[in-house]
C-alpha cells in the first residue's frame, strides 16, 4: 500500500524542456555575452586612451629638447659650411703675384700690354673657375708671329700650365701704318686678345 503525500499542484514530471524555458535561457545568455563584450571593449579603449594620453604628455616633454637638437643641428650645419668655404678659400689662395710675374718675363720688347685682368669664379657660381685676359699691341715687321710666340712662351710657364686649361689667341687685328713715319723706320702694328681659362685649385704653390 502506497501514500502519495505530494499534492496535484506539487506534482512535477520528468520529460522535455519546455521552449519558452530555452528561449528564455538564449536570450538571457546571448545578452550576456553582448553584454561581455561591450565591458571588454570599453576597458581596451579606455586603455588605448590612457595609453594615448602618456604617449602624448611625453611628446611634449621631449618636444622642447626635440627643438633644442634641431637647433643645434642648424649650428653645426652653418658652422660645417663655413669651414667648408674657409677651407676652399685657402687651398685655392693662388700666389698671383708669381703668375704675374711669369708674364712679365714672358713679354719681349715688341709687345706692349695694354689690358691684363684675372677674374675668379663665375656666373654658374663655382668658386675655382678662373679666367686671364690679355690685351695688348704688337709693334713689328711681323706682329702676327711675334704674338704667336709669345702665345706658345705662356704655354711652357709653369704657374700658368698648372693653373689654366687653354690659352686661346681670340683677336688680331692690323693697323694701318702710320704714314709719317719713314718708309724704312715703318713697323706694323696689331691689336690681340689672349684668353685663358681654368680651376684656381690646379696651381702648385709650392714653398
Amino acid at each position: 500500500m502506497r501514500v502519495n503525500l505530494l499534492r496535484k499542484s506539487e506534482v512535477r514530471y520528468q520529460g522535455a524542456v519546455s521552449r519558452r524555458f530555452l528561449v528564455t535561457t538564449i536570450i538571457t545568455t546571448t545578452l550576456l555575452l553582448l553584454l561581455l563584450v561591450s565591458v571588454l571593449a570599453c576597458m581596451g579603449w579606455q586603455a588605448r586612451r590612457i595609453r594615448i594620453k602618456r604617449l602624448l604628455s611625453q611628446m611634449e616633454d621631449v618636444r622642447p629638447r626635440v627643438a633644442r637638437v634641431e637647433e643645434l643641428q642648424a649650428v653645426v650645419t652653418h658652422n660645417t659650411k663655413t669651414r667648408n668655404v674657409l677651407q676652399q678659400w685657402r687651398d685655392n689662395n693662388v700666389p698671383w703675384h708669381g703668375v704675374l710675374r711669369d708674364i712679365q718675363l714672358q713679354v719681349p720688347e715688341s709687345i706692349q700690354l695694354n689690358l691684363l685682368n684675372i677674374v675668379v669664379g663665375d656666373a654658374q657660381g663655382s668658386d675655382t673657375a678662373c679666367k686671364m685676359d690679355l690685351r695688348g699691341t704688337a709693334i713689328s715687321d711681323q706682329p702676327e708671329d711675334v704674338v704667336v710666340r709669345f702665345r706658345r712662351s705662356l704655354l711652357e710657364v709653369g704657374s700658368l700650365k698648372s693653373c689654366f686649361t687653354s690659352i686661346k689667341l681670340v683677336s688680331f687685328n692690323r693697323l694701318e701704318a702710320d704714314r709719317n713715319v719713314p718708309l724704312q723706320q715703318r713697323q706694323e702694328r696689331a691689336h690681340f686678345g689672349i684668353t685663358s681659362t681654368g680651376m684656381v685649385n690646379q696651381v702648385s704653390k709650392g714653398p
